[in-house]
């Protein structure tokens, strides 16, 4: 661990002078500039801003993974705040039927997602999403709305042997998935990037943590309701012959 002596500049401006060899590393040099992060127990983390624009854009091989691996790693890349994701193969080679529907698949899951470029051996895709559009509380506010209404219309569904509001209820599914992996996106950048903290709503980044696990519940919510949709939409004549005393307990406990 290296220790640096604070200097004072000014009648409230405390200085400390950066490792030489980190800021070489980093392509660190005069006016440039640095984004600060407050920890725990007093710690501060030091971001250079070259790193956060070199994480901005991700390039996914698609020779090297199936189709269905290529939507998964586009989903994981958008999750980490990618604004950039190239899917490429060999110059020798073309993208195949599978893996460009993989792409496009990826596209309508994903808010803010769209293709922005396309030749025969690659595809571009860029989030236009702006984290300042949006508040961890305002999209946690409406993936609680999303839920409550799914799991509603799933359990009057299940109640009066209706398809329609199952139906309904799968529809909204989508929906519910686009807010959740935008949150986790948010969360993520979010504790990388401490500007972008305040941005969304955070005074720190000690919360996300509590973020993410609420989230996670209220996307169960969502989850949850579509199960018993499917349920209904599955059986015959779209009824469980439930009990009107179950059917009551099964009310209250989700109103």
């Amino acid at each position: 661990m290296e220790t640096r002596k604070v200097q004072r500049l000014g009648p409230s401006t405390l200085a400390m002078t950066l490792p030489a060899e980190w800021a070489k590393a980093q392509n660190v040099e005069k006016g440039d500039e640095v984004s600060l992060r407050m920890g725990g127990k007093g710690t501060v983390t030091v971001m250079p801003e070259s790193v956060q624009q070199e994480e901005s854009e991700a390039v996914i091989h698609a020779d090297e993974l199936p189709s269905e691996a290529v939507e998964r790693a586009i989903l994981a890349q958008y999750v980490l705040g990618r604004r950039v994701i190239q899917v490429k193969i060999d110059e020798d080679d073309t993208l195949d039927s599978r893996t460009i529907n993989a792409v496009y698949n990826a596209e309508t899951q994903l808010m803010g997602l769209g293709v922005i470029e396309e030749t025969p051996e690659h595809i571009a895709i860029r989030c236009s999403v702006d984290p300042e559009d949006f508040t961890l509380d305002n999209l946690l506010q409406r993936l609680e709305s999303t839920g409550s209404t799914m799991r509603n219309e799933a359990v009057k569904s299940l109640a009066h042997g209706n398809p329609d509001l199952a139906q309904r209820s799968l529809n909204r599914e989508r929906q519910a998935n686009k807010i959740f992996v935008l949150l986790l996106r948010l969360i993520f950048t979010a504790y990388q990037n401490p500007n972008l903290a305040r941005a969304v709503g955070l005074d720190s980044g000690f919360p996300l943590i509590g973020y993410r696990s609420v989230a996670k519940n209220l996307e169960l919510t969502a989850d949850n309701a579509e199960d018993i949709a499917d349920i209904v939409l599955e059986t015959g004549d779209h009824t469980l012959d439930v009990d009107d005393a179950t059917m009551r307990e099964i009310r209250d406990f989700t109103d």
